[in-house]
């Protein structure tokens, strides 16, 4: 049964991409064996993507993460991709990123200014300063709407 199903999809689809109605787009979706109209090595399938989840980030993520999923899951090897994707990417590790670099920051703060000050009370006063700075301009960036996002 599969092995007549699969000879009817060959043979349609040898006579699709044999006809002059195909579109160059179209032929470029399909790629056959070298010398073989039956042998297809790989193929691109197209879908819509409709942005109806444009500004919630963790919903981006979370939907990436479900397609690519439910692409494991097939028989064929498969990869889903999307321009999306690409800014969706940087939601996944962002956060991360910015509390180790914040981090980062932080302590290059306090070992230049105990190395200049050279009394480590003050270089702890000026290290906790800059950390409620750093906590005001986030809460002001939160209060105020502003998201910590990849440049658009």
């Amino acid at each position: 049964m599969a092995t007549d199903i699969k000879a009817a999809f060959t043979t349609e689809l040898t006579l699709f991409y044999s006809t002059q109605f195909v579109w160059l787009a179209r032929c470029s979706s399909v790629v056959f064996t070298p010398g073989s109209t039956t042998n297809i090595v790989t193929a691109k399938m197209s879908a819509i993507f409709k942005g109806e989840i444009e500004e919630e980030a963790m919903e981006q993520v979370e939907a990436m993460d479900q397609i690519r999923a439910e692409m494991v899951t097939w028989e064929i090897p498969s990869y889903p991709y999307s321009f999306a994707f690409i800014t969706w990417e940087t939601y996944v590790i962002i956060q991360h990123e910015m509390v180790v670099n914040v981090a980062l920051c932080m302590a290059a703060v306090f070992v230049i200014t105990l190395i200049l000050i050279a009394n480590p009370t003050t270089a702890l006063l000026v290290f906790i300063s800059v950390g409620f700075a750093i906590a005001e301009i986030v809460g002001a960036m939160y209060f105020s709407g502003l998201i910590i996002d990849n440049v658009r």
